[in-house]
């Protein structure tokens, strides 16, 4: 993985500057902010985190842009055909990457990896999943070992085996966690726990694949 500087290419829209710090309720370190360019600034007493996405140039597409407080989200820039959050990073064809529900969650993936892993994130939460899929499938393809870590509720792991489906059989592997999502663990102080479920992700078996169980079954 190659990092990103803070100073971000040519824009062709307004938009927001921050700085690269620690995120201390995250437990996510300045580090791996910087790699993936997530970005913190206070405007008119309002804390705000920047989500920078990348086409594949490297120019700026668009930005996330959260309210700390109030947790609500706008964009800003060209959200059509939205790659990955951090797709930019890292080059096709790799052994393994690891697909998030959230930025957060991918910092804190990216961070149990030591920032040495693919990892990205779908743009827009779970309904985007699908064409986020869909949009990039040469790039997520590409990979040995996809590994999906959607949150535990179920709009989440429903998004999971919906982008299970779309994906190559036999590549697709599916965390489930003892807690909602990856950030959560980590903020518990739970490392440890988060990268055993990350090795013992289980494989996704498509529906049209029927298995030889289930054929007797039904016999």
């Amino acid at each position: 993985a190659s990092t990103h500087s803070v100073n971000v290419p040519e824009r062709k829209f307004e938009s927001y500057r921050g700085t690269i710090k620690d995120l201390p309720h995250r437990r996510i370190d300045d580090k791996t902010c910087r790699m993936y360019n997530y970005q913190s600034v206070t405007i008119n007493g309002r804390d705000l985190e920047i989500e920078n996405f990348y086409d594949l140039d490297g120019q700026l597409q668009a930005q996330h842009i959260r309210d700390v407080a109030t947790k609500r989200f706008k964009w800003v820039g060209d959200t059509t055909n939205l790659p990955f959050f951090g797709q930019h990073l890292f080059e096709s064809g790799g052994k393994r990457i690891t697909i998030t529900e959230g930025a957060i969650d991918c910092l804190s993936m990216s961070k149990l990896f030591g920032n040495k892993y693919p990892v990205v994130s779908i743009p827009n939460g779970v309904n985007s999943a699908v064409k986020a899929v869909k949009n990039n499938y040469e790039f997520i393809s590409s990979f040995e070992t996809i590994v999906i870590c959607f949150d535990m509720d179920d709009p989440g792991q429903n998004a999971a085996r919906e982008v299970a489906e779309l994906l190559p059989p036999g590549k697709v592997k599916i965390m489930s966690l003892p807690r909602k999502d990856a950030n959560e663990m980590l903020v518990h102080g739970e490392s440890q726990d988060l990268l055993q479920a990350y090795w013992n992700a289980k494989s996704h078996n498509p529906d049209s694949i029927l298995h030889v169980s289930s054929v007797l079954d039904n016999k």
